[in-house]
């Protein structure tokens, strides 16, 4: 194989291992993790370093710098890309993303390496690294190693975050003086509530304890009064147990009295 193509062969073999991966056997978890790496830290960067200098004698670790820092850039903007398609920050997007910037960039970086005069030096595969060289390269890996590692922890320990639900509905299995109420806890915890029922003011249902686990439901029927001559406006108020004073769900619905109906 010819010297000029040989390198970016692997990186475009690297590329097409990982696209096939991400689309054809998703649940390969390891395998699909050892090329992915260095499909995000260092493939990419790579090429379009090799398209951007195709006769450079950039050193190994300046070539290296390059190279990690082109990727991750790229990984970023592609991410940006992702996030405002349809087809959202997934595995195999991602992996389709780079994968195709690193055969791009590469038939590039062949085409420009071609295009050299036959007497063009190429450049040398190992450079000596001077003091600011390894301290740039030092830096960089410690950089990148602190970057996967707050990703990581925020991905595993992020907050979770959650709701409740509270509803006021007609009971269509009883009479229309009847309302059905729910509570639904979407929070990541135990919760305890306490619900107040009142139509025009007057109290017509209250539960002081109400306690729900994660994703657990309750539900009553209550009856509405049927004495009052005019349309009756039924609020429920959801507290929190450990903040008993304020209203944590608030519903409001309107029921239209018999004597005003007929």
């Amino acid at each position: 194989m010819n010297r000029k193509a040989f390198d970016l062969v692997i990186c475009s073999a690297l590329a097409a291992v990982a696209m096939t991966l991400a689309l054809l056997a998703p649940d390969v978890g390891l395998a699909r993790a050892l090329v992915a790496l260095p499909l995000v830290l260092f493939v990419p960067g790579y090429a379009i370093t090799a398209a951007a200098f195709p006769s450079s004698r950039l050193g190994a670790a300046e070539r290296l710098l390059f190279s990690v820092g082109a990727s991750l850039a790229v990984a970023a903007l592609c991410g940006l890309m992702l996030h405002w398609t349809a087809l959202g920050l997934r595995p195999a997007a991602w992996a389709v993303a780079l994968g195709n910037v690193t055969l791009v960039s590469s038939l590039i970086a062949l085409a420009r390496r071609w295009r050299q005069p036959a007497g063009d030096p190429a450049p040398p595969r190992v450079a000596p690294m001077t003091l600011l060289g390894g301290g740039l390269l030092g830096l960089a890996a410690l950089l990148v190693a602190g970057a996967l590692l707050i990703a990581r922890d925020g991905a595993i320990h992020q907050r979770a975050t959650g709701f409740t639900q509270l509803w006021v509905l007609p009971d269509s299995a009883a009479s229309q003086d009847h309302v059905r109420l729910g509570v639904s806890n979407r929070e990541p915890g135990q919760v305890g509530y306490r619900l107040l029922v009142t139509a025009s003011g007057t109290i017509i249902g209250s539960w002081p304890r109400i306690t729900l686990g994660p994703d657990e439901q309750w539900e009553a029927t209550v009856a509405l009064p049927t004495a009052q001559p005019t349309a009756a406006t039924v609020e429920a108020v959801l507290y929190r147990l450990d903040a008993p004073e304020t209203a944590y769900r608030r519903v409001l619905f309107r029921r239209e009295s018999q004597a005003q109906g007929k």
